[in-house]
């Protein structure tokens, strides 16, 4: 039999397995389900990613890498 709780308890109750087993689905009548999520994750999820021009701007220099171009034709062709 079910046993009626207070806001609170439910709440509280809610949190606890939030912690234990990751982010909770709660639905709400006619507007859809809600997220319920500690506050770690949704600052992880929440923080500002890098750019892929910032990530490569980030990476090793390159400056003392000499690359040489190959001037043989890839392959002998004709028209």
């Amino acid at each position: 039999m079910n046993k009626i709780v207070s806001n609170d308890e439910w709440l509280t109750a809610l949190a606890a397995k939030v912690d234990e087993e990751g982010p909770q689905a709660v639905p709400v009548e006619g507007r859809g389900r809600y997220m319920l999520l500690s506050e770690a994750e949704f600052r992880r999820l929440s923080e500002r990613k890098p750019t892929f021009k910032e990530w490569l701007l980030t990476g090793p220099r390159l400056d003392d890498v000499e690359i040489e171009r190959d001037r043989r034709p890839a392959r002998d062709f004709s028209f």
